[in-house]
C-alpha cells in the first residue's frame, strides 16, 4: 500500500510513500502521516491511497500516524482541491492554512556540546556558541540558538566546531504546541474482592465509587488530599482501575447579550421568504438565495428558523458573520434559541487548542452548528444542509494574505458540492450578487419593510465643504439641521 502526502511547502507536488504492514489498517485519507522529507521528518495530511507505486525507485516509508481519526474525509478534500486549483495555491499549503493550527510535528536540528577540553584557538563567534551550549547540557535547537545569538550567519562556525569534534548535531522531533487533553478517572475494578482489607479512608472512597460509578481524580483532592500514593495502594490491591478520557476544550461561556424569551411573530414578507427557504431545504439540492432586506427587517430571525428546520431534519449548518466583534451577541441569541445544543465557534480569536478540539467534534458529527468569521466556512460539518452568509457584501470576507480567498464565494462552492442551501443576506447586496439574483441564478427573497413597520432612520446629506463652526473651521461633525 502507498499513500500520497501533501507537505506544507510551496510546491504543487504531492509525495508518494510506502506504508509498512503494521500501519496499513490505520491508514485513511485525512489523517496526518509522519514522513521523512529530505533530512528532516515532517507531518502532512494523506490525500490519496494507491495500491501500486508508479515510480523509478522504491518510495520511502511513513514513520507514523499521529492522528487516531481523520481530520477530514474524501468529500472535504474535493473542496480543498478546488480551492488549490482556483486560487493557484499548493494543496499542502492550503491544508496547512485550513486545518487547526499548532498540531504540526516536525524535526529540528539540535546541537550538543561534546565533553572534552578545547585545544585550538576559537573565533569570538565559536566561543559564544560553545558558551551557550555549555548552559544547555541536553542540547539546544538550531532555531533557538540562532535567536539567542542574535544573528543568522552562524553556520560556518558550526561546521568548523562539528569538524573539530567539539559539537555534535542530531535531528529531534519537536512536540506540537496543541495536543489532545486527557483526564484520569477511576472506577471500581469488577473483579475486586469485597473482603479485601481497607482502611477507613479507602472504604470511604469505595463507597463513593459505588454511588457514582466513576469519578475524576482531580475531584478527589478536596476530600482526600494528595491522592497519588493513596490511589496507588488501592490499585495495587486490585480495588480500582484507572481510565484515561479525552477532555474537549471549547470557546468558553457565551455572554448573555440581547437574550429574550418572547415569541416572535413573522410578518407576511418574512413568512414568504421562510416558505421559499423551506422549499429549498426540503429539495436537498443546491439552492443559492439572496435575502435582500432593509436594516431591521428581521433577517436574523429568518436565519435562526432555517437553522432550526435543518437541525430537526438531522442536518448541519454554518453561520458566517464578517467580523469577530459580531459573534458575541449572535452567539447569545443562538444559544438562547437552541438551549442545550452545543455550538462551535471558529475564528482567529479562539485559542488553538479549543479550535482543534471543536474541529474534531464537528468532524465526528457531535456539533452540528458552527458560527464564526470567514475561516468557519472550512469547518468539516457533517450532512451540511445550510450555509448562512450575513452581510454578504462585507469586504471582511476576503482574506488578502497567505491563502487569498473570498469566504462568500467559497460558501457558494461548498453549497454546490454539498447540495445545500446558501443564504446570502444583506440590506445592500454586492453588485455581482444582485446581478445573479436579478438574472434568476439566485432566488431573490425580499424583506422590504422593517419589523412592526417601524420607520427607517431619517437621513440628511450635509456638504461639509461649506460647513463651519464658531471659529470658522471645518468641523468633524455637522450641526443638526432643523426640519423645513
Amino acid at each position: 500500500m502507498f499513500v500520497r502526502v501533501a507537505i506544507d511547502i510551496p510546491s504543487d507536488q504531492t509525495f508518494l510513500y510506502a506504508v509498512p504492514d503494521p500501519l496499513t489498517s490505520a491508514v485513511a485519507v485525512g489523517k496526518r502521516a509522519l514522513v521523512p522529507f529530505g533530512k528532516r521528518r515532517v507531518t502532512g495530511p494523506i490525500v490519496g491511497i494507491e495500491a501500486e507505486a508508479a515510480c523509478d525507485r522504491p518510495p520511502r516509508e511513513i514513520l507514523g500516524l499521529p492522528d487516531p481519526e481523520p481530520l477530514f474525509d474524501a468529500d472535504d478534500l474535493i473542496l480543498y482541491e478546488w480551492i488549490s486549483r482556483y486560487y493557484l495555491h499548493p494543496l499542502g499549503k492550503v491544508l496547512g492554512e485550513l486545518l487547526p493550527g499548532g498540531i504540526k510535528v516536525a524535526s529540528d536540528r539540535w546541537l550538543r556540546l561534546v565533553d572534552g577540553s578545547v585545544s585550538r584557538p576559537l573565533s569570538p563567534g565559536q566561543a559564544k556558541i560553545l558558551e551557550r551550549l555549555a548552559s544547555h547540557p541536553d542540547g539546544l535547537s538550531l532555531s533557538r540558538l540562532r535567536r539567542e545569538m542574535g544573528k543568522k550567519e552562524i553556520y560556518r562556525d558550526l561546521r568548523l566546531l562539528e569538524a573539530a569534534g567539539l559539537v555534535v548535531s542530531e535531528e529531534r522531533l519537536n512536540r506540537p504546541p496543541v495536543r489532545p487533553k486527557r483526564e484520569t478517572w477511576i472506577a471500581l475494578n469488577e473483579t475486586w474482592d469485597p473482603g479485601t482489607g481497607l482502611t477507613k479512608k479507602q472504604s470511604l472512597l469505595v463507597g463513593l465509587l459505588r454511588e457514582q460509578s466513576e469519578t475524576k481524580v482531580s475531584d478527589l483532592r478536596p476530600l482526600f488530599g494528595e491522592t497519588a500514593a493513596f490511589l496507588g495502594r488501592l490499585e495495587a490491591k486490585g480495588v480500582i482501575r484507572r481510565l484515561e478520557r479525552e477532555v474537549f476544550r471549547g470557546p468558553g461561556e457565551f455572554p448573555e447579550i440581547g437574550r429574550n424569551g418572547s415569541a416572535i411573530s413573522l410578518n407576511p414578507s418574512q413568512e414568504a421568504a421562510l416558505a421559499e427557504i423551506s422549499e429549498c431545504l426540503s429539495s436537498a439540492r443546491y439552492c443559492p438565495c439572496l435575502l435582500h432586506g432593509v436594516t431591521g427587517s428581521g433577517k436574523t430571525e429568518i436565519y435562526l428558523r432555517a437553522i432550526d428546520e435543518v437541525l430537526r431534519g438531522g442536518g448541519g449548518a454554518i453561520y458566517l458573520v464578517p467580523e469577530i466583534a459580531l459573534t458575541a451577541q449572535l452567539l447569545s441569541r443562538i444559544w438562547g434559541r437552541f438551549p442545550g445544543r452545543e455550538i462551535a465557534v471558529l475564528h482567529s480569536g479562539i485559542s488553538r487548542s479549543a479550535r482543534y478540539d471543536q474541529w474534531k467534534r464537528i468532524r465526528r458529527g457531535e456539533i452540528r452548528v458552527v458560527v464564526g468569521a470567514r475561516s468557519a466556512v472550512f469547518a468539516p460539518v457533517r450532512n451540511l444542509r445550510l450555509v448562512v452568509v450575513d452581510e454578504e457584501h462585507d469586504p471582511s470576507y476576503k482574506q488578502d494574505d497567505r491563502l487569498r480567498y473570498n469566504a462568500r464565494d467559497l460558501s457558494l462552492v461548498r453549497g454546490r458540492l454539498s447540495r445545500a442551501t446558501v443564504l446570502l443576506g444583506s440590506a445592500t447586496p454586492a453588485l455581482q450578487t444582485f446581478f445573479h439574483a436579478a438574472g434568476g441564478r439566485y432566488r431573490h427573497l425580499r424583506l422590504p419593510f422593517r419589523v412592526d413597520n417601524r420607520p427607517l432612520p431619517r437621513v440628511e446629506v450635509v456638504d461639509l465643504r461649506v460647513e463651519r463652526d464658531e471659529q470658522g473651521r471645518t468641523p468633524l461633525l455637522s450641526r443638526l439641521r432643523s426640519e423645513e
